[in-house]
């Protein structure tokens, strides 16, 4: 595997010179959905690019589109139901005058990977500026977790013991030949008493 970053774009920075590189706001961002089974395999992942919104000082995403997006992402795959983990994002966030440093980076040196961070999922998402040319790398990762409970074999409640026999429930009517109560049927002799308050 190459681990060579192609970092041709920062030279071609280096010579215009970096007084005119800045922070900029992003205007969306890529979120990944990762469904992980029971024995922690990886199951599927959904991608998909959310537009972020004006919080505060920032822009983000609310609170109440966070748990909505959660909500929507918990089931999948007939029903199968997941529930929320943990939730990661990854935002190179350095300054311009770090860049000659950063384009020297030996791969060891980045492995702790500082641009990596858990967060909550339980309140607002702020994501903070970065240059321009790293916009396109920023990710918010969902942590989605198979949940074990729907796994586990449900036994109905109407099964008697380890026999396998259903329980029947019946509904006995009492049946009666007084033509006085009830009239009009085929068959006069045999009646259905009807309970009157």
């Amino acid at each position: 595997m190459d681990t060579d970053l192609d970092c041709s774009w920062i030279a071609e920075e280096e010579s215009r010179g970096y007084g005119n590189i800045i922070r900029e706001k992003l205007y969306s961002i890529r979120c990944k959905f990762i469904y992980i089974g029971i024995d922690n395999s990886i199951l599927k992942v959904v991608n998909e690019e959310e537009d972020l919104i004006d919080i505060g000082s920032g822009v983000g995403i609310s609170n109440e589109r966070i748990l909505q997006l959660i909500q929507n992402k918990r089931f999948i795959d007939g029903g199968q139901r997941y529930k929320m983990m943990s939730l990661v994002k990854f935002l190179v966030d350095i300054e311009p005058q770090e860049l000659p440093d950063f384009r020297f980076s030996d791969i060891d040196s980045l492995k702790s990977c500082p641009f990596l961070k858990e967060i909550s999922f339980l309140g607002s998402i702020i994501i903070e500026p970065s240059l321009f040319c790293f916009h396109s790398l920023a990710t918010l990762y969902f942590f989605l977790k198979q949940d074990e409970m729907l796994l586990r074999l449900v036994r109905p409640i109407l099964k008697s013991g380890n026999r396998g026999l259903t329980k029947k429930v019946r509904i006995f009517e009492e049946i009666t030949s007084d033509d006085n109560i009830c009239s009009g049927d085929i068959n006069n002799h045999i009646k259905t008493r009807k309970v009157r308050i």
